[in-house]
């Protein structure tokens, strides 16, 4: 996870409240996945110098993880992307959950033709949503089918994507986005092709980023409880400090429906 993502200064407003309150510091590392700067920061927990490591990455450093991390590497939580890894506890938000509920609030304006605008390729967070969306369109009491297109994060991502499906002889009345960025280009890229949003096309994203409030129309998403994941995240690492004994947790925390502007019932 790179420090200009928009999720990223939340989470830390809750790191730090809990570290500061505790007596603790804490030290920002951003390594934008470069192999050779997550050596360095490897060697240097590897010193001692810190007493714990919260990972906002969604993956154990490229650089490698040593099978003996329990002596190199301090106590470790992951936060706001999960890891599967024996030895790590996570906080994030329930993805699967929260996507289940923006499906469910798309089929309730009479949406039947839902297309899911994927994020990167591989990325944990992207299936949970995913899922959470397959999720509603099983328990819509008519048939409804899966369809993804895939999308990397970002608004030139949802823009490409939209180019995509207009190849296609069928379009979706509603698009359900990977997250606000994403939501972000497809308005953007309906609107150049003279679409009307909500009116002819509904669009929901995920994060709550703080632009999603000021676009036109402003954006109906999914709010990420980004302060309480930090807050989660350092009180789990700071009791592993305090007793080891204490054994490998996960919190997967609420996320609010944030009705917006950017749906609308379908056209008649």
């Amino acid at each position: 996870e790179s420090i200009s993502d928009p999720n990223f200064p939340g989470v830390l407003t809750g790191l730090e409240k809990v570290a500061n309150t505790r007596g603790y510091g804490v030290l920002i590392g951003n390594t934008e996945g470069d192999v050779a700067v997550e050596e360095k920061y490897l060697r240097f927990l590897s010193t001692g110098m810190a007493d714990g490591l919260i990972l906002l990455t969604g993956h154990l450093p490229l650089a490698g993880w040593p099978e003996n991390s329990k002596s190199l590497i301090p106590p470790t939580v992951a936060a706001a992307t999960p890891i599967e890894h024996a030895d790590i506890s996570y906080v994030c938000t329930d993805d699967q959950s929260a996507a289940r509920v923006a499906t469910e609030y798309l089929m309730s304006l009479g949406h039947r033709r839902i297309v899911y605008v994927a994020g990167p390729k591989g990325s944990i967070l992207s299936e949970r949503r995913l899922k959470g969306y397959c999720d509603a369109l099983a328990q819509s009491s008519e048939p409804m089918s899966i369809w993804k297109v895939d999308g990397d994060g970002t608004s030139l991502g949802g823009r490409a994507a939209v180019e995509r499906l207009f190849i296609r002889d069928t379009l979706p009345t509603a698009f359900f986005c990977f997250n606000d960025n994403t939501a972000i280009g497809v308005i953007g890229a309906l609107q150049d092709r003279g679409y009307d949003v909500p009116r002819d096309m509904s669009v929901l994203g995920f994060d709550d980023i703080p632009f999603a409030s000021n676009i036109t129309p402003s954006l109906t998403t999914i709010r990420q409880p980004r302060s309480q994941i930090g807050e989660y995240a350092m009180t789990a690492l700071l009791d592993r400090l305090a007793s080891r004994e204490i054994p490998i947790e996960t919190w997967e925390l609420h996320g609010d429906l944030i009705v917006r502007n950017s749906c609308a019932g379908v056209k008649p």
